[in-house]
Formats: C-alpha cells, sequence, structure tokens
C-alpha cells in the first residue's frame, strides 16, 4: 500500500482494562477538533461491536482484532488522516508491526497501578475476575506486555487530567512533526 500519508498520524493508546485509555483518546480527539484537526477514533470497546465481535474475549480472538484495529489505523493514516485509537492490544508484534509501518505512528502506553485498577472497575472486570465469574482477563489471565518503548508513558492515576495528558500528546505531536520537516529540509539541501 502506497500512499502519501502528507500528514497522516496514527496515535496507539494502550493500556489495561480501566487504565482510561478511552477517556485519554476521546480528550485527545476534542483537542484536535479544537484545533479544527479532523480525526477518526478507533476505540476498542466500540470496534467489537461494529466487528461483531462483543463477548469474545479469548487470546486469538483479542489478536485478531488488535490486528484488525492496526490494519485500519495505517489504512486511514496513509491516506492522511489523524487516527486516535484505544484499545488494548497485548501483543507487541503489532506494536512492532506498525512502527515499523506506519510513517507517523506514536505509541502511548497508558499505565496505572493496579490498586486503581481495582478502584475504578467501570465494567466491573477485576471484580468479577476476583470472583471467578469470568476469565480471560488481560493482565489476570492473558499476559500483557508493557510496550518495550512507547512514544510516552502516561501515568493516568486518580490525580490527573485527561485534557491535560491530551495537551501532552498534541505537544509530542507538533514538536516531532517539526522536528521532521527539519530533517527533511536539511536533506534536500545536501
Amino acid at each position: 500500500m502506497t500512499f502519501d500519508n502528507p500528514n497522516g498520524t496514527l496515535f496507539w493508546i494502550t493500556g489495561l482494562a480501566g487504565a482510561g485509555k478511552s477517556t485519554i483518546a476521546s480528550a485527545l480527539r476534542k483537542r484536535l477538533l479544537d484545533q479544527s484537526l479532523k480525526s477518526i477514533m478507533i476505540d476498542g470497546d466500540c470496534m467489537r461491536e461494529v466487528l461483531q465481535m462483543a463477548g469474545r474475549h479469548g487470546i486469538e480472538d483479542r489478536r485478531w482484532l488488535a490486528w484488525s484495529y492496526a490494519r485500519m489505523g495505517r489504512l486511514f493514516s496513509m491516506q492522511g488522516h489523524i487516527v486516535v485509537c484505544a484499545t488494548i492490544s497485548p501483543f507487541p508484534e503489532i506494536r512492532t508491526w506498525l512502527r515499523e509501518n506506519v510513517p507517523n505512528y506514536i505509541e502511548i502506553f497508558v499505565r496505572v497501578c493496579q490498586e486503581t485498577l481495582a478502584q475504578r472497575d467501570q465494567k466491573s472486570i477485576y471484580s468479577l475476575r476476583a470472583s471467578n465469574q469470568i476469565t480471560e482477563v488481560v493482565g489476570i489471565d492473558i499476559a500483557f506486555e508493557t510496550p518495550a518503548h512507547p512514544d510516552l508513558v502516561i501515568a493516568n492515576e486518580p490525580d490527573t487530567d485527561p485534557n491535560q495528558h491530551a495537551i501532552s500528546i498534541v505537544e509530542y505531536w507538533l514538536n516531532r512533526l517539526q522536528t521532521s520537516s527539519l530533517k527533511d529540509m536539511e536533506t534536500k539541501n545536501d
């Protein structure tokens, strides 16, 4: 696939369930829209329904979904779109593939301590797992390999503001675009 990708970017926001990925992704998308930058949102929970995978949480189902999000994100970003993807995505091979195949890929790891995850537990994932009512929970039954070299690490503990995280992400992105433009200019002048 060869598209121009003039300013296409894929923001890949990953972390465990309850880390605040969707909240941060929504704040990021709002921040982009406030700056008149339209973006496409790929949210793992929403996409499960779209792809008719609701209730399927086995490791191979998760792998299939993660590859689907990765390929969609690449497709849209290579066409010049700004894509914000919020997904658990516990598979390092997918993150490696994205880094190698998406020119403007920004990996954001949302780190949260176990206590905070258990306290938040909006979907009752951790309490249901603790009482053995569900299995196949990433971070407990399915390994979550922490990203080895994320572009940004966000500590999203209770006293943090998702809007501030969004500002930090946009600042990082703009600095990276500026640095990339300067390098391109230097290369052309050589």
